[in-house]
């Protein structure tokens, strides 16, 4: 049985005695295979490591930190590995545990409480922190958004279920964390509005505003203040629910809901420009660009989100009527997506009426961009859905 552990640190052990692996490059190697457990070609691993280094050095590094892996792992590593001459791999057939799988893993039932609470338990930290190599920084950052989309659920249903107590010690340990969740302040907010103190809500919403303005520079979102001003005016509790256009109808900004990145974006000028020139309307009339619908391939890991995500934030003042990202990460019953992109635009089933035909309805009169995320495992549905809607 090996173990490895690689949130807010780097430790494996086998049959439980630590393994000494001590040099970063083959610690790097070594959780990139765990991480995508295929077959990797030597020289692509080698580019992957080693960007800066010329084909040969890079080679040489990679022979160098896999002799150090498999000299830590001793005997064990003819099975913990798959070694041939052209490729590396992590064996996933061998006995093993490793603590991003849980955080990682789509939600394929209907969520429970206590589950999650086990599963946002094992984020101890961000990934392989101190390391910085590209790889690592991509999937850091895809990692703790499927995180915060866990904790996210997780709060719901503890709000949901009214389990103020849990609420309030699950949204002060996702603050904990050093982050300035706002899901975490907003359920907070609710929890104390529950139990009555309304002094506690209030102060808050003002820890949320402070941390915000001190971490990012942004003020509260508009479904935070909205919360705060429902909650403060004795409306009641507000179900959780996705930001979505009627919740910011009156906010002078962009419509989106599109998630605030905690990191500077690098580089691709060109793919940037290529989809800016490809989905700008009219600047004068809003009439949509000739390309309806765009796809961003590639492996996993190379930033496509990003990609999306920083070009999204550019085109805002070229969709009057919004850009929603659709995640579809934990979704794993292929009928719930027409029921999410619905409820994301706050589009409501009537008994009579198709879901899809009440969304092109909806959509018929809009100017709006929608971004499908995580969806390879819905590829067939999601595939229909555009379909449908593109042909109306």
């Amino acid at each position: 049985m090996i173990e490895v552990r690689l949130l807010g640190q780097f430790e494996v052990l086998l049959d439980g005695e630590p393994v000494e692996l001590t040099a970063r490059p083959a610690q790097s190697l070594f959780a990139y295979l765990v991480l995508n457990p295929v077959a990797h070609r030597r020289e692509r691993l080698a580019g992957l490591l080693w960007p800066d280094s010329s084909e040969a050095n890079a080679r040489r590094n990679l022979r160098q930190a896999l002799w150090q892996i498999r000299r830590a792992l001793g005997e064990p590593a003819d099975t913990v590995l798959v070694v041939d001459e052209i490729t590396l791999a992590f064996n996933s057939h061998h006995e093993h545990a490793v603590d991003t799988e849980r955080i990682a893993a789509p939600v394929t039932e209907e969520p429970n409480a206590d589950e999650l609470m086990a599963t946002v338990a094992l984020y101890t930290g961000e990934l392989l922190p101190g390391f910085y190599d590209e790889w690592v920084l991509l999937e850091r950052e895809r990692l703790q958004a499927q995180f915060e989309r866990k904790f996210t659920l997780l709060l719901e249903q503890l709000v949901t279920e009214q389990r103020w107590a849990d609420v309030l010690q699950w949204g002060e340990r996702w603050i904990a964390l050093g982050y300035t969740p706002e899901p975490a302040y907003r359920a907070l907010m609710q929890a104390h509005a529950g139990l009555g103190d309304m002094v506690s809500m209030a102060d808050v919403y003002r820890r949320c505003g402070e941390a915000l303005d001190r971490e990012l520079g942004v003020e509260p979102s508009p479904q935070t203040h909205a919360l705060y001003e429902q909650l403060r005016s004795g409306a009641g509790l507000a179900a959780p629910t996705p930001v979505r256009p009627a919740h910011v109808a009156e906010n002078d900004g962009p419509l989106h809901n599109l998630p605030v990145q905690l990191t500077s974006f690098i580089g691709r000028k060109t793919e940037l420009a290529e989809i800016h020139r490809l989905l700008t309307p009219d600047a004068e009339t809003h009439a949509g660009a000739d390309v309806r619908l765009l796809t961003l391939t590639g492996p996993g890991g190379t930033g496509k989100t990003r990609l999306a995500l920083k070009a999204a934030a550019q085109l805002l003042a070229g969709f009057p009527d919004g850009i929603w990202l659709v995640e579809l990460a934990m979704i794993a019953d292929p009928t719930l997506v027409p029921q999410t992109v619905a409820a994301l635009l706050g589009v409501r089933e009537e008994p009579s009426y198709p879901l899809t035909r009440a969304l092109i309805a909806h959509l018929r009169t809009k100017t709006l961009l929608l971004i499908f995320d995580d969806c390879e495992h819905l590829i067939d549905s999601i595939a229909q859905l555009v379909e449908t809607l593109l042909r109306a």
